[in-house]
This record gives C-alpha cells, sequence and structure tokens, in this order.
C-alpha cells in the first residue's frame, strides 16, 4: 500500500527536503498519529500518559503510535 511505501522511505528521506520530507509523512501517518503529532507540536513536554489521557486513548496504543512516529523520525524522546 501507499501507507506502507511511505513508512518504508520517510527515513531514507529523514534528512532531504522539507516538502518531500512532510509529504512522505502525510502519507505514512493515521488520522490518529496526525492527532497525536498534532497535541505535541503544540505541547512538546506532554508525556505519554498525559497524551493519553487527552486523547482519550490507551497508554500502550498511544507508546506504539509514539515509537511508529520515532521510527519515520517525526518525533523523538526528549
Amino acid at each position: 500500500s501507499l501507507r506502507e511505501w511511505a513508512s518504508a522511505r520517510a527515513t531514507d528521506l529523514a534528512r532531504g527536503p522539507h516538502r518531500r520530507q512532510i509529504a512522505v509523512l502525510a502519507l505514512a501517518t493515521t488520522p490518529e498519529e496526525k492527532a497525536l503529532l498534532n497535541w505535541i507540536a503544540r505541547h512538546p513536554l506532554l508525556s505519554g500518559a498525559e497524551l493519553s489521557a487527552l486523547l482519550d486513548e490507551s497508554a500502550a496504543l498511544v507508546e506504539r503510535r509514539l515509537e511508529h512516529l520515532a521510527r519515520l523520525g517525526a518525533v523523538r524522546a526528549g
């Protein structure tokens, strides 16, 4: 699928032009991951547990999404 292709390419393109990075990230993420990124962009110091509460999702699910976003190069542990 296009999402799988984009996920596989995201780390390869991490050092490319920002427009390309954003396009690949848009293809590689789910709507739920985009919502998570939106919270992180606005409040970068929130913990996984806090994000879980804000999104009304299990902590394990949020952690899996954060791991996927980290593999894509969209977030990093601080």
